[in-house]
């Protein structure tokens, strides 16, 4: 059996996402992280989409991990936060 951070997200689209803030991780500030939550991952009990430095795989349990700035500029972009009301779709 693999662990989470050795699968592969499968791709497809993933609705009823959102957006909200990791309790337990910080930002650069020492704030909770912002991150984008993915409920129903086959395989997965749920993965974010987080803040992260490379080398990447250093910042990640099995999440997807992008730059600090852009999790930001997503984040800051959706209205309503633990809503729901994000889709996130996964490609190759």
């Amino acid at each position: 059996m693999l662990l989470e951070s050795e699968q592969k997200i499968p791709a497809g689209v993933y609705p009823k996402c959102s957006a909200t803030t990791m309790a337990r991780k910080k930002n650069s500030k020492g704030l909770p992280r912002e991150a984008i939550f993915i409920p129903k991952v086959e395989g997965f009990t749920g993965i974010f989409i987080h803040m992260g430095k490379p080398p990447y795989e250093n910042w990640s349990d099995g999440c997807i991990v992008v730059d600090e700035e852009k999790i930001i500029e997503i984040y800051n972009s959706i209205d309503s936060k633990d809503a729901q009301n994000v889709t996130v779709t996964i490609t190759g």
